[in-house]
């Protein structure tokens, strides 16, 4: 073999392999600015500490199909309203995953409440009363429910702190000793 042949040196063959991993567009969005504790309670109307009950698909002309995802209704049983008012049982609209699959233009904020666990909420309130999640697209990704480490009522007057208190426990309890 010499120098000149193309399997001599294996740059020759970066074009190929390049045209072999590119047959498909690479997929990505933007996500928005993360806002604090502080801020995502300030912008919201609600934020309280409650149990998912159960979720069901709606039809929401708030929310935009998505392949991929649908709206649903999450209820949920409230324990502590941090902020805003709320009766005793709440609807919460939001994106989850579900409905036919296909080419995605975009990643929703979504999520998977599960009966019987117990998050920390916020929420906008519409005109009409109805709860939605906000940033629905990506401008809050992943920030408007943590899940906590239990159901007792919050007892705390500082977001930041009430948010921090329940990581921080439900981070102890995964830990155990060898």
């Amino acid at each position: 073999m010499t120098p000149e042949s193309p399997t001599a040196s294996p740059r020759h063959h970066l074009p190929f392999t390049l045209a072999l991993q590119c047959r498909h567009p690479a997929q990505a969005f933007l996500f928005g600015r993360v806002l604090s504790i502080k801020e995502l309670t300030d912008t919201s109307d609600l934020f309280l500490k409650a149990t998912a009950l159960s979720s069901t698909p709606i039809t929401d002309d708030e929310f935009t199909p998505i392949s991929g995802f649908l709206a649903y209704n999450t209820k949920f049983k409230v324990i502590t309203v941090l902020k805003g008012e709320a009766p005793a049982e709440v609807g919460f609209h939001h994106y989850g995953k579900g409905g036919p699959p296909g080419h995605m233009f975009y990643w929703p904020e979504s999520f998977n409440f599960k009966p019987g666990r117990t998050y920390l909420l916020w929420a906008k309130k519409t005109p009409d009363g109805v709860l939605r999640q906000f940033g629905m697209a990506t401008a809050t990704h992943g920030q408007i429910a943590v899940l906590t480490r239990d159901a007792a009522p919050v007892i705390g007057i500082v977001a930041r702190d009430i948010v921090w208190n329940e990581l921080n426990f439900s981070w102890k309890a995964t830990i155990r000793p060898t």
